[in-house]
């Protein structure tokens, strides 16, 4: 058996496939860079398509380049940093979770503040206006 059918799925279908998926991570990632994301957010995200972009060929070689049974070693070294490498962006993605939920919990807190400093403003400015009525002021009678 040649070394392009060693694995579970031939290395022309795989890797194209993990080559095109590499591709699209990394125009994520470079996008992720250049937006107006946070800069907790930009890091974390960041930080995953790095790890993507490695763990893609990983598994692409895993799928298609080694063979359990004749190369019993290589095979489970790709897998095994393959799943450390996926194991690694599900933990990034859980913390990217986390910190989303922190900063909506800031923005919400912040919302809040503006809310209650623009009520505390329009109450002033309010009993103002009333007390100006109760006075005779400018009213509309």
């Amino acid at each position: 058996m040649s070394s392009l059918a060693a694995g579970v799925l031939p290395a022309w279908l795989i890797m194209p496939v993990a080559l095109l998926g590499m591709l699209f991570i990394a125009w994520y990632t470079v996008a992720v860079e250049r937006s107006d994301h946070p800069v907790s957010r930009k890091r974390i995200r960041t930080a995953n398509g790095w790890v993507m972009l490695l763990a893609a060929p990983l598994v692409g070689a895993g799928f298609s380049l080694v063979n359990a049974e004749s190369q019993p070693r290589a095979f489970l070294l790709v897998w095994a940093a393959a799943m450390l490498l996926v194991l690694l962006s599900v933990a990034l993605a859980i913390a990217d979770m986390f910190n989303t939920m922190r900063l909506a919990r800031k923005k919400r807190e912040e919302l809040a503040m503006s809310l209650s400093d623009g009520h505390r403003k329009s109450s002033r400015a309010g009993g103002t206006l009333a007390q100006s009525d109760a006075q005779g002021g400018s009213g509309a009678n």
